[in-house]
């Protein structure tokens, strides 16, 4: 069974008192634990920045309530911890960071004062850039915990998270490759740990949400009524829940896929379902597909189709962060175009090239990710869907399965800032619909 990162082990080791003062820590801040006095949501740039470099290391621990040198117990003096968001959090987080990371919050009571601890898992996608500059951070740095402190990394560092990110995809393709031989390739299931499918040979059905949570938990376990390590055994009867997700003799997932909704809105397409666009989101790994593009061409509102997307049987991870992003304004821009780096001073002239529809192929190719950053920066006044889409067509989605993951993400996000100044409704700016007389 996986273990908890809020262990009593782990608890006791970070708490652990001078024997002289029962108030004074005598552990101290290392690679994996920080301490700060004080929880403040003003100053998630700067936690974002601790953040990201345990996410490139192993992993580690932020504590709130130690005042340091001397490391003394405080506890917390505001309800500011008890009262995090976790979808205004990863919101911040994810403007400043990506790829996405994972961190816990806990509040515990140590010695009768409430401390507020988050846990940042050590990320399963290396490295975690930063995406813009602020006053804690710096765009395109990638931050490393080293002991006791969170730095840029250094070479020998990023070399060996380089290595062993290679290392692992590996040693992961060859355990996979050998399983799938001994089990007979036509007897193999692959399951999508994100959304819950199943699909194999015969078809495709779904893991409920509430156990695909306890199955990732397990690592490995023998099938024996005692002794050996835990397993989880699945036994009941399989229940249809979405007649889009279920056939009557077979268990089948809409043939609908992130690239078919990319397409769409690239193609402007009028398409026969455009709810079922929206609905396909949920069972992405990503939620940055674009959304409005596809309400527009409906006659429901923002509520009736976030009501919709509540009924959706799926992961609530992508759903719920979907419909977060239809509650709020967003601002997708990256980075800062008033700084002397090369890289804004190459954004500069891609957005000028668009405005002025200049852009050629070939410079975008050669600057794809600066070309979705600048893509960010237009606006519904002067931004040409009747040039930029096609040359997004003609240039990033051939290349859009073979990306690395933080490219097709900057390409996926510049989608949605376009989605955004066209097609938002109650938008002063772009707010009409563009469609090509083209359909499904």
């Amino acid at each position: 069974m996986k273990r908890s990162p809020f262990d009593t082990a782990t608890l006791d080791e970070i708490f652990k008192f001078d024997s002289d003062n029962n108030e004074r820590l005598s552990s101290r801040e290392s690679g994996r634990l920080e301490f700060k006095e004080a929880f403040h949501f003003g100053s998630a740039d700067e936690y974002a920045k601790t953040m990201a470099a345990f996410a490139n290391a192993a992993g580690g621990y932020l504590v709130y309530g130690v005042k340091d040198k001397p490391r003394i117990l405080i506890g917390l003096k505001s309800d500011a911890f008890d009262n995090i968001d976790p979808a205004k959090m990863t919101q911040t987080l994810n403007s400043i960071l990506a790829p996405e990371i994972l961190w816990d919050p806990l509040v515990i009571k140590i010695s009768g004062k409430r401390v507020g601890i988050i846990y940042i898992h050590e990320a399963l996608t290396k490295p975690v850039l930063c995406l813009k500059t602020t006053k804690e951070v710096q765009e395109g740095a990638i931050y490393y915990r080293y002991h006791g402190r969170s730095e840029k990394i250094k070479y020998p560092e990023l070399r060996q998270l380089l290595d062993n990110m290679r290392q692992k995809e590996r040693e992961l393709w060859m355990h996979t490759l050998q399983r799938m031989a001994r089990i007979g390739i036509e007897n193999v299931g692959l399951l999508n740990s994100t959304t819950g499918e199943v699909s194999g040979k015969e078809g495709s059905f779904l893991i409920s949400e509430e156990l695909l949570s306890k199955i990732q938990f397990i690592h490995s376990g023998t099938f024996v009524e005692s002794g050996g390590q835990p397993t989880l055994r699945i036994i009941g009867e399989a229940v249809p829940i979405n007649s889009q997700l279920v056939q009557p003799n077979k268990l089948v997932r809409t043939p609908l896929h992130g690239p078919d909704i990319l397409y769409a809105f690239l193609r402007r397409e009028s398409v026969l379902t455009p709810l079922d666009y929206v609905k396909q989101i949920c069972f992405e790994q990503s939620h940055f597909y674009p959304i409005h593009f596809f309400i527009n061409q409906t006659n429901i509102t923002i509520e009736d189709v976030i009501s919709e997307l509540e009924q959706v049987a799926c992961r609530a991870s992508t759903k719920s962060k979907l419909i977060l992003r239809l509650r709020t304004n967003e601002n997708l821009t990256y980075g800062s175009l008033s700084a002397s780096s090369p890289a804004s001073k190459r954004r500069n002239h891609i957005i000028s090239s668009l405005i002025s529809k200049s852009l050629t192929d070939i410079e975008c190719e050669n600057n794809l990710g600066d070309f979705f950053h600048s893509l960010t920066y237009l606006t519904g006044d002067n931004a040409d869907p009747e040039f930029i889409l096609p040359l997004i067509q003609r240039v990033a989605m051939p290349k859009y399965f073979t990306l690395p993951a933080l490219v097709a993400g900057s390409m996926r996000k510049a989608i949605c800032h376009l989605d955004l100044i066209w097609y938002k409704r109650n938008n002063t700016k772009g707010s009409q619909t563009i469609l090509s007389t083209k359909s499904n």
